[in-house]
């Protein structure tokens, strides 16, 4: 495994969705012990790399990627790609605790 976390060879990985009435959905990731823990690590990595400018749009939803103790926040309309397909992963996949 290549990348950033090849020297842990794990991450967590937490997608927090702030809507416009102000309620928050919060999921994480763990990779430690996945034997999908690459393909995890490998999309996360894509995914906050080269971040879009944060540019929030009233009354959309923002979301706050946070790998490990790298964050980054994201206007919905910037939500694409492989921070796309990461924040739908974690959101559809992830744990609340």
């Amino acid at each position: 495994m290549a990348g950033k976390w090849a020297q842990t060879g794990w991450v967590n990985i937490t997608v927090t969705e702030v809507a416009p009435d102000g309620q928050v959905r919060r999921r994480s990731v763990d990779t430690k012990g996945r034997d999908d823990a690459s393909s995890w690590e490998g999309l996360a990595e894509r995914a906050i790399g080269d971040p879009p400018a944060y540019q929030p749009a009233p009354g959309r939803p923002v979301y706050a990627i946070q790998v490990d103790d790298q964050e980054v926040m994201v206007a919905e309309k910037d939500v694409s790609g492989p921070l796309g397909q990461l924040v739908t992963a974690v959101l559809t996949e992830g744990g609340t605790g």
